[in-house]
Parts: C-alpha cells; structure tokens; sequence
C-alpha cells in the first residue's frame, strides 16, 4: 500500500456533542496519501460544518494518531488493502498550558504523594534526602517530621488519616495522620532476615509490598487481624513519643523474581507490577503473589513503573519512557520507546481520567506530558524545571488538573493546567 493506492475506511468517534457524532459510521474511499488535514477537510464536508465553525479534528488509527499519510501508517499497522480500516476522529486539543507554584522545601525531595480533598484541594506528602517526611496543603508546609537516618525513598496516602512511607534505612512506616497533621508511628515492617528496602513501597487491597535492594519483594497483610490490633493499641494509654506500642510487623511473603535492586512498584486491582535494576518489568498476581511473567525493556535499568489499565509506562536510565502493554499476549509487549530525557529518566507517572497521557520528568532537570498516541507526542514541557543542574527526581498527580514534582533544588513545583 503505498501514495497511489486507495483506502476504504469507516470513522468512528467518541464525541458526546450530537452535531459532531453524525460521521460516526460513515464509509468511503480515500487516496493513501491523505493526511491528516485531508481527512480533517473531508470531516468538515461529512459534518456540513460552516467556516465560522472552526473544526480541527485529530484522527486514531489503532492507537496512533494520524501524523503522516495514512496508506503508509497502514503498512506499518499490517493492514490488509482489502480491509476497511477503522478512524476514530476526536477535537484536536489546545497546547497544553500550566500555572506554576513553587514550594521552598530546602533538601532534596526525593519523592511525592498526593491527597485529593474533598473541596477539590491537594494536600502533598514528601519524603527527603535527610529522612524528614513533610506535609503540604496550600503551598506551606504544615508538618514535619523526622522519621529516618537516611534518605525517605517512597510515600503513599492510603486515606487521609494514613500514610506509608519506606526509604534507606530498612524498614516500612505506616503512620497514623491528625486533623492537625501530627504524625504518629503505629506499624514499623522489618524484612526478616530480607535485606533493606532499596526505595520503594505501593499500597493495594489489605497488603503493602515493599521492594528489596536484592531484588525481593516483601509483602505486609493490612487485613481485618491487624486492623483489629491497631484498634486495641490506639485505646491504651501511653506516655508521649513512646514507640513500645508499635507494631513491628514482618512480611506474609517474600517473592524472589528480580535479580538486582527493586525500584518501583504499582498495584492495579488485582495485579502487582515491579520494576528493577536488572531491566525487567514483572507482573504479579496481587492475591496469590504469583509470577505472571517477566518482560525485559532491553536490558536498561528501569527507575520507575505506573499502571493504568495494564498500561505500564517505565522510565529507565537510557532516558527512554517505554510503553509496556500487558494484555497483549507477545512475550514483549514494547507499545512504543521515546528518548524522554537527556539523562536518566527518573519518575513517570500516568495522569488520572486522560488513559493516553503520562508525566515524566529526568535528571535533565525537564518536566513533560506526552500524548503516546503521536510519535513525538509533547503536550506540555518545562525544561530546567529544578534548576539548570538540577534533577527531576520525582511526580505525583492530584486528580487530572495537578501535577508535583520534586528535584534536588529542594523545591515542589505543583503545575496547574490551564
């Protein structure tokens, strides 16, 4: 199939606006050489939109979108000439703009978790370089406290009253939070004999996993059991800052899969995914900690994995982001690999409610929103977003507005969308 050839294709579209969902369905011929301002004049005609309209419309075909002509993107997709080739036309979207605050943490931040409140407000949760964990709602700082020696690597809000945090030191926090956001200690996770927990903790259904700096993952059971304790400890009388009624868990499992370090983990439903040193996505079985299989992004480290539907994005040290879709049912499942960043890619994240759009941010100090539907796909880039040495370190998402990232300027920069 080349630019001479012909390309009998039926649109399809998703749009909600009754005017603009009258071409849903339509068939005919088109020459291979279209593009996508071709077809986006042949819509217009379809809809009988007038000039003062001012349609612009973007064009999926198989999960990507239209950039070149649309006979050879069928050749790379391997459709057949004699088969009618499906085009989901959407609105074509403004450049993405954003508004930026920046928050004064003064140490490297080394990671990010977002709390969306109910009067739509964010309240963020940073673990940093020095072992200090500190809370943020309305660009202050409203609390902060030392919970390690060494360097707090991952923190989760499980609810509004309740965060975990692991990091360098070897062991997993869960932390009870006030109205008043005072922490208090309730449940401290030893490894049992695993080595230390390397930089990573995700928090599912009744378990925590927690990743290991030899390539381990341990699992902690939240269940009924130890919701009960918890209970009975928080009735007892004690003096203040005394730790004795902590509980010092040990893991339910340990799961042996990666060969070095741990780096990232994300539950989605019912699956556990890790990410490693040793290049290797897995996917687990959340409920039985079973292996499902072991993908390899070609041998580069992997410092980052996010989930979305069994989407994983995975940012590696190469500076690539790469697209891993586990519901294929090929060994390698490589959706797509973009050079993301100048240096390693440190932290990527997809964005809540938008499934084809995900964060990334590197040690080029850049942070960026990519579109994987376009070859190139930037929605939204800050370059030197941490400083012109600096590092991007870390992102967490607040609902699909919201975006914190942390670097080791020691500043929280939250980008609104506008």
């Amino acid at each position: 199939m080349d630019g001479s050839s012909e390309v009998r294709v039926r649109f399809t579209t998703r749009l909600e606006d009754e005017k603009l969902g009258v071409g849903s369905g339509v068939e005919l011929v088109v020459p291979g050489s279209v593009k996508r301002k071709g077809l986006n004049e042949i819509m217009i005609q379809i809809l009988g939109l007038g000039e003062g309209d001012q349609a612009n419309f973007e064009f999926l075909v198989h999960g990507a979108l239209l950039r070149g002509e649309l006979g050879k993107l069928c050749v790379q997709k391997g459709f057949s000439v004699e088969k009618t080739v499906e085009v989901e036309y959407s609105l074509r979207g403004k450049p993405v703009r954003a508004e930026e605050e920046a928050i004064d943490l003064d140490d490297w931040v080394c990671c990010v978790d977002s709390l969306k409140t109910e009067d739509g407000g964010c309240i963020f949760a940073c673990g940093t370089y020095s072992g200090n964990l500190k809370i943020i709602e309305g660009g202050a700082v409203v609390s902060e406290t030392r919970i390690s020696e060494r360097a707090v690597k991952s923190v989760n809000w499980t609810s509004r009253s309740r965060l975990v945090a692991a990091g360098a030191d070897g062991f997993l926090r869960s932390f009870e939070v006030t109205k008043s956001f005072k922490l208090r200690q309730v449940l401290i996770g030893s490894c049992a004999g695993v080595e230390p927990f390397e930089s990573t903790v995700s928090v599912g259904k009744d378990r925590i996993a927690g990743g290991t700096s030899t390539g381990s993952l341990v699992i902690f059971e939240t269940s009924r059991e130890s919701n009960e304790l918890l209970s009975e400890i928080r009735n007892v009388k004690r003096p203040r800052a005394s730790y004795e009624d902590v509980i010092r868990a040990v893991p339910s499992r340990v799961l042996e899969g990666h060969s070095l370090s741990v780096t990232s983990l994300a539950y989605d439903n019912d699956k556990l995914f890790s990410g490693s040193w040793d290049g290797t996505v897995i996917e687990w079985e959340a409920e039985t900690a079973q292996r499902i299989r072991t993908i390899p992004t070609t041998m580069k480290a992997v410092t980052s994995v996010s989930v979305s539907s069994q989407l994983v994005a995975a940012s590696c040290t190469d500076g690539a982001l790469r697209i891993l879709d586990f519901r294929a049912d090929s060994s390698t499942p490589v959706v797509s690999v973009r050079r993301a960043h100048r240096a390693v890619a440190n932290s990527t994240k997809w964005r809540p409610d938008h499934e084809h759009e995900v964060a990334s941010t590197g040690s080029d100090s850049a942070v960026r929103v990519w579109d994987i539907r376009a070859k190139l796909g930037v929605m939204f880039k800050r370059t030197q977003a941490h400083g012109e040495d600096g590092r991007g370190l870390c992102l967490s998402w607040c609902g699909g507005s919201k975006l914190a990232s942390g670097g080791s300027d020691g500043v929280l920069r939250v980008f609104t969308f506008v």
